[in-house]
């Protein structure tokens, strides 16, 4: 794991933070591992320095708009002969949710998550497979299978979710993970994600694990 931050007051806050969360994981094992990583933690100001591209992919303007909008964003770079994790944090917008420091913990561990308790999409039909479907079910409609791949890219979405707070838990830090979640709806500020911030409470309140789960195919 490296942190690459050039603001000293950012680096010292997220080097609190790791430290806080380092102190809260009774696996000794898994300090290590994550320590070990191929991980950089970086700030608002530096990822887009760090994460350079000429041309961007969907997954990339989404790694972009997560970071631009919320308290931080994931996604795997090419870098120095490799691949390395890219754990972006704005603290900016953590600053304006009134995230203290459970909060942050609990939005690094949850990002955290998103590398070392990764989800593993199902992959949506492809148009061949969606025309031999229709063909061996002619009531079964190209429209159909379009619904179903867009019912199961949700689900998807929602499960990578519930894997990175799954992790939360697994480090100690759920109790400020759910007060963010808590702050980050009353902000008024993503409406457009209610239904999955109350999602994501719920199963973080619940005694479900979810670790090699396989989602069914729809």
């Amino acid at each position: 794991m490296e942190i690459l931050i050039t603001n000293i007051d950012n680096k010292k806050r997220i080097e609190s933070s790791l430290k806080r969360i380092f102190h809260k994981i009774k696996d000794k094992t898994l300090i290590t591992e994550i320590k070990e990583y191929p991980v950089i933690i970086t700030d608002e100001n530096d990822a887009l320095k760090i994460y350079n591209k000429k041309e961007y992919t969907p997954n990339d303007k989404a790694f972009i708009k997560g970071l631009n909008e919320g308290p931080g964003a994931v996604i795997s770079i090419p870098y120095e002969n490799g691949t390395k994790h890219l754990v972006a944090i704005n603290l900016k917008n953590n600053d304006e949710l009134r995230f203290g420091d459970k909060e942050l913990d609990g939005v690094i561990s949850h990002e955290l998550g998103h590398v070392f308790n990764k989800y593993k999409s199902k992959a949506p039909r492809s148009i061949i497979e969606a025309f031999g479907l229709t063909i061996k079910n002619p009531d079964q409609t190209i429209t159909n299978v379009y619904k179903l791949n867009n019912q199961l890219n949700d689900q998807n979405n929602f499960y990578k979710e519930f894997y990175a707070d799954y992790f939360s838990k697994k480090t100690n830090c759920s109790k400020g993970l759910i007060r963010s979640i808590e702050l980050a709806i009353s902000s008024n500020k993503f409406q457009d994600k209610n239904e999955m911030f109350k999602e994501r409470l719920l199963k973080l309140r619940s005694n479900e694990m979810f670790e090699n789960i396989v989602i069914i195919n729809l």
